[in-house]
């Protein structure tokens, strides 16, 4: 969905957005609802890099699915909190069946501001309680976003001299996430998933041969590949599977390159921090004691719609320091333009 468009939908119904302009013509477009990134343009005529649901082509049904019953699942880069078997599934043994999205976590009950530097700078939170499964109890807590945006980090290398024809917007992330003194120790880490456009490939840099753990059915050849510093992961909504990557095997780095529907090429690219050393909750639902698992992949059936993710956890809240926030910072690079000059960038940026 271009960029007018959305924010035209968003408009006529009623969800409170603000937009960020960058520097050289493109923009995001910030939701307060679920604390997301609903939108981000390279370039004013750029196509969205993020998927976004298409009921937000309709506004009418837009209106029912966003706004009065609050629907998790509109698109957009997000962040909720892990592990999951803790806090979105009542029952492992009925993974499915159980499987719900706490409505504190999204769409959350966030109030969106201006950040420290005014409107160039926007700032979500929100405080909130949330009940966890497996260790039987409810947690308070309180979620903080601030984003901002930041420069290409390529402006300064010869990549930017050779390509001038492209296109970029970034922006960073800090997000700190605290509970009360007084809090129960229970297992807890930020979750951050971008939800991405189907139709391109996910590129992972490892240090090594990376281990590849399924979380649902096995990935054959037709959608994953892994060799020595990268693993790739194909994105086309048709099966579901999840994929996920141990914490060290992972530089800190990955990204998603597609065509676009006018021949354009698009990268995205999301920098984070990563501590081999530190907890790694999340844990497959049939495997309960298999943790340290850091980056993850998913490809929708298209049931939930034609897109994937790509997705991080950040280190747990270390129970045997008695720490009560967790801080965690990222970065997003977004690209487009020709096809080969994007390719070249990728090979940058992601290694080969």
């Amino acid at each position: 969905m271009k960029f007018k468009k959305l924010v035209n939908v968003l408009e006529q119904v009623g969800l409170r957005y603000a937009v960020i302009n960058g520097e050289h013509g493109g923009a995001l477009v910030l939701l307060e609802r679920g604390a997301r990134v609903i939108g981000i343009y390279a370039e004013g005529e750029a196509e969205n890099s993020l998927w976004v649901h298409p009921l937000l082509e309709d506004v009418r049904q837009a209106k029912t699915h966003f706004q009065d019953e609050q629907h998790w699942n509109i698109g957009g880069d997000r962040t909720w909190v892990s592990p999951e078997v803790e806090f979105f599934i009542s029952n492992v043994e009925a993974f499915w069946d159980t499987y719900k999205v706490p409505a504190a976590i999204d769409p959350g009950a966030y109030v969106m501001s201006d950040g420290d530097f005014g409107r160039e700078e926007k700032s979500w939170s929100q405080s909130a309680a949330l009940f966890a499964y497996r260790s039987q109890l409810e947690l308070d807590f309180h979620l903080q976003k601030k984003l901002r945006l930041v420069p290409d980090p390529l402006r300064f290398t010869s990549y930017n001299s050779s390509f001038g024809s492209y296109s970029y917007i970034g922006y960073e992330l800090d997000i700190r996430l605290s509970i009360p003194a007084e809090a129960p120790s229970a297992p807890l880490s930020l979750w951050n998933l971008l939800q991405l456009p189907a139709g391109g490939e996910v590129r992972i840099p490892t240090y090594g041969q990376a281990d590849v753990t399924d979380f649902f059915a096995p990935t054959g050849p037709s959608h994953l590949k892994v060799t020595p510093g990268l693993v790739s992961f194909r994105l086309d909504a048709k099966e579901q599977h999840k994929i996920s990557i141990k914490a060290p095997f992972i530089t800190g780095r990955m990204g998603y390159m597609r065509e676009g529907a006018e021949g354009e090429a698009y990268l995205l690219v999301r920098q984070f921090q990563v501590n081999p050393s530190a907890d790694y909750p999340d844990v497959p639902a049939d495997r309960l004691d298999d943790q340290g698992h850091c980056v993850q992949c998913y490809n929708d059936s298209g049931e939930l719609g034609a897109f994937g993710e790509m997705e991080y956890h950040s280190p747990a809240l270390s129970i045997k320091s008695k720490d009560k926030e967790l801080q965690d910072r990222s970065q997003i690079w977004c690209y487009n333009g020709k096809a080969a000059d994007i390719e070249v960038i990728s090979g940058q940026l992601l290694g080969k």
